[in-house]
């Protein structure tokens, strides 16, 4: 049975599958299986993925008769998985051949991690690496306690799906990903798991964000009613469970969900929401940097 259980859910994405499937069998860690759930897409994925089929056994392939969203495909993906870690991975990112090794390791150490994390490059449509993801800003490395793992996911999400491996009973416990949420259900998750166990830094490059105008982050700005929407659940659980030294700054992190409730007529709903987003982003981010940085 293999140890490591890989989701990876997929929708009209076959320009990208070969380049994210062998980085995932170049990893110099074997014992894993890759769960490939096709979420009805319309291309040529599942040509793509016969050829990987006849290289290795360790590739498992699903499709869906209908569309279900990132989510609920991700939890599809979970009901087919064997393995005691699970890691959730898009078919446009990439690992480098360490990621599984090096992470394993860890959890395999340490009964009281639940989660393991890198930092993790951002790449374009070609590859190229331009920048840095989130991770790469938080602060202490190593050991992450709890209440430490959780308070700083108050100020948004640290730790990107591809950059992360966590014990499969956790996320069973917490009910798996919220099938409602499409942006925020990483942000989610380790807020959920975040109550349960200590998290853990690696200080090393071994994943690949790839950001692409058909991303799926790309798509959610243009519906930022369900984005607001989102956020405002994740506004609610923190705000149940937050410590009190935090809870007046949850006006300023979640500043752009009050921005979205305001009335407004029609016409200016469009200027509102944009004015919501940019308020998000400037405040955000200087949260995080205050705050992530402790």
């Amino acid at each position: 049975m293999p140890k490591v259980s890989i989701i990876l859910p997929t929708y009209n994405y076959a320009h990208y599958l070969p380049a994210a499937l062998e980085s995932l069998l170049a990893q110099t860690y074997k014992n894993f299986e890759v769960i490939v759930v096709d979420d009805a897409s319309s291309d040529n994925t599942k040509q793509v993925i016969n050829k990987f089929l006849n290289q290795s056994d360790k590739i498992k392939y699903f499709k869906n008769r209908k569309n279900l969203g990132p989510a609920k495909n991700f939890n599809r993906g979970l009901s087919y998985a064997s393995g005691q870690y699970v890691v959730f991975f898009h078919p446009d990112d990439l690992f480098a051949p360490q990621f599984l090794e090096k992470q394993v390791r860890i959890l395999d150490a340490n009964p009281n991690i639940g989660v393991v994390f890198c930092l993790s490059h951002t790449i374009n449509s070609q590859g190229k690496i331009i920048g840095k993801q989130k991770s790469a800003y938080v602060k202490p490395v190593g050991l992450i306690p709890q209440p430490t793992a959780f308070s700083k996911l108050i100020f948004g999400n640290y730790l990107p799906f591809l950059s992360a491996i966590t014990r499969r009973k956790l996320v069973e416990r917490i009910g798996r990903l919220h099938p409602q949420l499409s942006q925020f259900c990483d942000w989610d998750l380790w807020l959920k798991i975040s109550q349960l166990t200590d998290f853990y830094l690696l200080p090393e490059y071994l994943s690949y964000y790839r950001i692409h105008p058909q991303s799926h982050s790309y798509k959610i700005i243009k519906n930022l009613p369900q984005l607001y929407w989102e956020k405002e659940q994740i506004y609610h659980f923190i705000k149940q469970r937050c410590p009190k030294p935090y809870r007046l700054l949850l006006p300023f992190v979640f500043a752009d969900v009050s921005i979205s409730h305001l009335p407004s007529p029609g016409n200016f709903r469009g200027l509102q929401n944009f004015l919501a987003f940019a308020v998000d982003i400037f405040l955000s981010r200087l949260l995080r940097f205050i705050f992530w940085k402790k």
